[in-house]
């Protein structure tokens, strides 16, 4: 899969237009800079502050609004470590951060450039290749792409919600984006991996990075710190899931 389709699918995931930094008239690094580091916060921040109802959030943008983020596509990416899950039939049973792991058997997997860019190191990531048995310090993997609550359904809680199954992933609007380019239809999710001392496990399914609905009574400058460091800490995107809808 040809990674030009990664810049459509980071717009889908950020609800914004993501151009490429070395296109000609690219501003220099700013706020508009969309990193590994911040790329859930930028994702989820707009959705998280864009109502005073969290329960009720959705992006408030129209998309001839939306915001232009820019990515040094370069130092996003680490294509060394893609892979081709769309033909592979998996069944083995394998644990990360001492949670089962089941791989995105029928995805392709863009590999985001994590390593050494987190300052308590690289155990989070656990080592590369493939392996049965989790590592020391490693955390669970969970799927996701906006994982937020909706108007309706049966959460109670608010926060971020994602899922340690890549089937319940794949059947959960929320969990999953959609989105064109050249005339074909595409979904799109994060593949993450969540800190265990911020997870709640709602059920089998379903985790939950509950945001304290004492931090809307704050500032909105100091709301906005609080949240990105929460979600800085709780949860780190480490690949992108794109699969062609037929």
């Amino acid at each position: 899969m040809n990674r030009a389709i990664v810049l459509d699918a980071l717009s889908a995931l950020t609800c914004a237009t993501v151009k490429d930094r070395a296109q000609p008239g690219s501003p220099g690094l700013d706020l508009s800079e969309l990193t590994v580091q911040n790329f859930v916060s930028s994702a989820l921040l707009p959705l998280i502050l864009s109502k005073d109802e969290p329960s009720r959030a959705e992006p408030e943008t129209e998309p001839d609004e939306r915001t232009e983020l820019f990515v040094d596509i370069n130092n996003f990416l680490a294509p060394s470590f893609d892979y081709d899950f769309r033909n592979l039939n998996d069944s083995s049973e394998c644990t990360r951060g001492g949670e089962p792991y089941t791989r995105p058997c029928g995805w392709y997997r863009f590999a985001l450039k994590v390593v050494n860019k987190y300052p308590d190191g690289n155990a989070w990531l656990g080592p590369g290749g493939w392996r049965n048995e989790s590592a020391a310090g490693e955390w669970p993997v969970s799927y996701h792409a906006t994982g937020r609550p909706s108007e309706g359904n049966q959460r109670a809680e608010f926060g971020i919600f994602s899922t340690p199954n890549i089937v319940a992933a794949q059947q959960d609007e929320q969990m999953v984006k959609e989105f064109e380019k050249d005339g074909q239809r595409y979904r799109v999710m994060m593949q993450n991996r969540i800190n265990p001392a911020e997870r709640v496990r709602l059920n089998d399914d379903l985790w939950l990075v509950k945001v304290p609905l004492d931090l809307y009574a704050l500032e909105e400058e100091r709301r906005r710190e609080e949240l990105k460091k929460l979600l800085d800490r709780s949860i780190r995107p480490y690949g992108i899931l794109i699969r062609q809808i037929d």
